[in-house]
């Protein structure tokens, strides 16, 4: 594994070990690579910030991907990407629509 992670909790390295195991035992260069993408998604999720919305948005966000894809940190992370960029859309909307009232 290419990817050093230290920084990550031992339980959550087990279980994405464990799950990328299920899927590619049999091909060990595919099996770190997903490791390695799961690791990465994991520190974004983490780390992430979105200028575009608060904080509770994005928690609110990140704990709906962690029910919508439990120990999926990959899907996690997409999901609250587009999570982000549907809010945003969705608040630039209701700025025209509420410019064609005002």
């Amino acid at each position: 594994m290419s990817t050093e992670s230290g920084d990550i909790p031992e339980a959550i390295m087990k279980e994405i070990r464990r799950r990328a195991s299920q899927d590619w035992a049999d091909d060990p260069d595919m099996l770190n690579d997903i490791i390695d993408a799961e690791i990465e998604a994991y520190r974004e999720l983490q780390t992430m910030e979105a200028d575009q919305v608060s904080t509770s948005v994005l928690e609110e966000l990140k704990q709906s991907a962690k029910c919508e894809h439990p120990e999926d940190y990959s899907e996690q992370r997409e999901y609250v990407v587009n999570g982000v960029t549907e809010y945003v859309y969705i608040q630039q909307v209701r700025g025209k629509i509420g410019g064609l009232y005002a």
